[in-house]
């Protein structure tokens, strides 16, 4: 869905641009298990028109 159309019916509403991707060669999970050590990326995500408020 394009952004604009995504926003259209919203009175303020705010977007990241993408300026460019970089692709990494893959690794095992064991190893990227070392590389990240504790770290967790976020697991989730909200739909801000679910949230109309903010």
């Amino acid at each position: 869905m394009p952004v604009f159309e995504y926003v259209q019916n919203l009175s303020q509403a705010f977007a990241v641009p993408i300026q460019r991707v970089v692709q990494y060669p893959g690794m095992p999970l064991d190893q990227l298990k070392v590389e990240l050590g504790s770290f967790h990326s976020p697991s989730g995500y909200t739909r801000l028109r679910n949230h109309p408020n903010c």
